[in-house]
C-alpha cells in the first residue's frame, strides 16, 4: 500500500517559439516528410441563383449558368480556406487555373488545419 512516487523536473515547450520555428520549417524545406500528402484543393466557380420550381425540373443536359466567365478570377481553397486566386483557362479539352495570388499564412493555416 505504501506506493513510492518519483518525482522528476520537466521542460515545458513554448509553443510561441515552436509555432514561428514551424513557418520557418516550411520555408526551409523541413516538411520533406509530409510532401507526398494528398490534400483537397477545390476552385470554386461561381454561384447561380434559381428558382426551387427551376432546380426541381432540371434534367440531364440542362445548363447552369454562373456568373464567372472564362479568364475571370476564381477563388483557390485548401480544405475549407480560402488560400489563393486563379485564372480559369482551358487546356486540351479539361480546365485548368493559373495561379495568379497565393496566401501563404493562409495556407500554412489551412495545413495546420489539416494535421499537416
Amino acid at each position: 500500500m505504501n506506493q513510492k512516487h518519483t518525482i522528476s523536473s520537466v521542460e515545458l515547450m513554448d509553443f510561441q517559439r515552436a509555432s514561428e520555428q514551424g513557418a520557418k520549417g516550411e520555408q526551409t524545406g523541413q516538411i520533406e516528410n509530409i510532401a507526398d500528402v494528398y490534400v483537397d484543393m477545390v476552385v470554386k466557380l461561381g454561384k447561380a441563383q434559381t428558382t426551387v420550381g427551376a432546380v426541381r425540373s432540371m434534367k440531364i443536359g440542362d445548363i447552369l449558368e454562373v456568373e464567372k466567365k472564362l479568364g475571370h478570377k476564381v477563388d483557390i481553397y485548401l480544405g475549407e480556406t480560402k488560400v489563393g486566386i486563379g485564372e480559369v483557362v482551358v487546356i486540351d479539352n479539361s480546365f485548368g487555373i493559373i495561379i495568379s495570388e497565393i496566401q501563404a499564412s493562409k495556407r500554412r493555416e489551412a495545413l495546420h488545419e489539416a494535421g499537416m
